[in-house]
């Protein structure tokens, strides 16, 4: 038992061992994903879509506790079928 003990402390005090440089995979066949440019307009659009998350977010941060639960419940309910911490209903109609 002894033994088992001075291993498990020999493993958890020695540091890891640091893995070598990364290798790339050979090649399958199949083909890396593309990278898609960032053109202007879509700069634009991500930059437009972004400002416009931050107004959302802050909107709720103003908002009282209570209300901001709601929210999130109706929200939850809405989207998911029912609301958080309810019993899922099973196939046959029954909670």
């Amino acid at each position: 038992m002894s033994s088992l003990i001075a291993d498990f402390l020999k493993r958890l005090f020695t540091p890891p061992v640091k893995a070598g440089p990364v290798q790339a995979a050979p090649d399958d066949g199949v083909p890396a994903p593309k990278v898609r440019e960032l053109t202007p307009e879509r700069s634009a659009l991500i930059a437009e879509a972004m400002r416009i998350y931050r107004q959302k977010q802050s909107l709720l941060a103003e908002l009282p506790d209570i209300q901001r639960e709601a929210l999130t419940y109706i929200a939850m309910k809405a989207f998911l079928g029912q609301a958080p911490g309810a019993p899922k209903k099973k196939p046959d109609g029954k909670a």
